[in-house]
């Protein structure tokens, strides 16, 4: 293989000396650290994930952050400015140069770093520290803990919720509602950004004085993508449009460019309304982080940038979610339709809707019927309706509740209970047909 592809090779043992770098500079953490956690998961993992192992362990123990150069590999971005908010300096961001990332040799980055890691914690002396690199164990050994507190029961029970919750996720087919979800459901300490401000260069600070300090705008996430679960709808001019006439500015996060794309192809002026669009992607990630603290509140497409939005417990309303079970503390969801194939009339019956479908995304086959059903976006009219009436009602100012009507009908579902702190959207539930 070396004669085949000397680059590969070489570009693999680039990143194999530059992982030794990055430890080496942290030895001192390394050294006395009893457990240490490598995450290298997507970028809602590195905040999420992230977050709870520390919350969990309080100081005990060490993340290394395993990422890649901004806008390299989507996903595996880091923000290393949400290091800053964490106490005590434990995160180490191993971010790996561009020049040395490829798709093909990503997939070989994790194992080889705790190859590394536990090569490197032996000749410290330290070979005792508990070395971990499953995201999905991480959460499983925390989460129990995290639902027995919120639910007011024992641990035994928490685990019993849990197992019944990852099995659901298992049955409907579903690989992206892994267990660092129900993270989402639930209020996270305070984060203080004041030490953000002082990572902000002279014209960072300028634009940060002029535009978001003590302003009044909401935040756009926006998520473009070929898997099932990301936006294909454009209403992003229209909501942009409807807060504007009810004095918000706007300030884009995700996939900024593609909107700065369609609107100039379509010639819709947003300059004077979108706050962000001349911002470059590094300057980005610390602003972003200051947006989120303190815009009124965030609607958009679900992505990556909700784990930043749950970091703050901001409230949001999340446009098209997906699947039907997919909820977020202090965030309202509109999810989005299940239609039949044959006919492309709505599933509106509440049963088969939390029931059968609830954390299903892909294409299904109703068993009662043998109907093929699919999830489609909804109608602009609709979308707007609901941003309007969140907007006109200050429904950002007061924390979501899950409807009674809901957790009294599916009294069984505990994925409804957990997330008492989020709803639906009205509009949602009132089409529903329940009994």
């Amino acid at each position: 293989m070396v004669k085949k592809n000397p680059i590969a090779i070489t570009r693999l043992i680039c990143i194999l000396i530059y992982i030794c770098l990055i430890l080496v500079y942290n030895f001192r953490k390394i050294i006395k650290a009893k457990r240490i956690f490598v995450n290298s998961w997507g970028f809602g993992h590195s905040i999420t994930d992230t977050s709870a192992y520390l919350n969990h362990y309080h100081g005990k123990g060490i993340v290394i952050s395993l990422g890649t150069s901004f806008g390299q590999i989507p996903g595996t971005e880091r923000n290393n400015f949400f290091n800053f908010l964490q106490p005590h300096k434990l995160i180490i961001s191993l971010n790996i140069p561009s020049a040395f990332v490829t798709k093909d040799n990503w997939i070989l980055v994790h194992p080889l770093s705790l190859v590394i890691l536990r090569l490197f914690t032996f000749l410290l002396g330290n070979s005792k520290s508990i070395i971990e690199g499953s995201n999905e164990q991480i959460n499983i050994n925390v989460l129990p803990k995290i639902i027995s507190r919120n639910l007011g029961i024992n641990l035994i029970d928490g685990e019993k919720i849990l197992t019944d919750l990852l099995l659901s996720y298992k049955i409907a087919e579903n690989h992206y509602q892994s267990p660092h979800t129900i993270q989402f459901f639930f209020k996270q300490p305070e984060l203080k950004v004041e030490i953000l401000k002082s990572k902000l260069n002279p014209s960072l600070a300028d634009f940060h004085k002029k535009n978001l300090e003590n302003k009044k705008y909401v935040c756009l996430t926006i998520r473009r993508g070929d898997a099932p679960y990301h936006s294909n709808a454009n209403y992003y001019q229209d909501v942009i449009r409807l807060l504007h006439l009810n004095g918000f500015g706007v300030y884009l996060l995700g996939d900024k460019q593609y909107f700065i794309n369609l609107t100039e192809q379509e010639k819709f002026s947003y300059s004077k309304i979108v706050i962000n669009c001349k911002i470059n992607k590094e300057d980005s990630k610390l602003l972003d982080l200051l947006a989120i603290s303190n815009c009124a509140f965030v609607v958009g497409d679900q992505g990556g940038a909700w784990s930043l939005v749950h970091a703050f417990n901001k409230p949001g309303l999340i446009i098209n979610s997906s699947c039907v079970a997919h909820l977020q503390y202090n965030v309202e969801c509109l999810p989005r339709k299940w239609i039949y194939e044959y006919n492309k009339s709505e599933v509106n019956d509440a049963n088969i809707l939390f029931k059968e479908l609830y954390f299903r995304y892909k294409p299904f086959y109703l068993t009662h019927r043998r109907l093929k059903v699919i999830q489609v976006e909804n109608e602009l009219d609709l979308i707007l309706r609901v941003t309007e009436r969140y907007i006109n009602k200050f429904e950002y100012l007061v924390e979501r509740k899950m409807q009674k009507k809901l957790t009294n009908y599916f009294s069984s579902n505990n994925q409804l209970k957990l997330a008492g702190g989020s709803c639906y959207s009205d509009e949602y539930i009132e089409k529903l047909v329940f009994g």
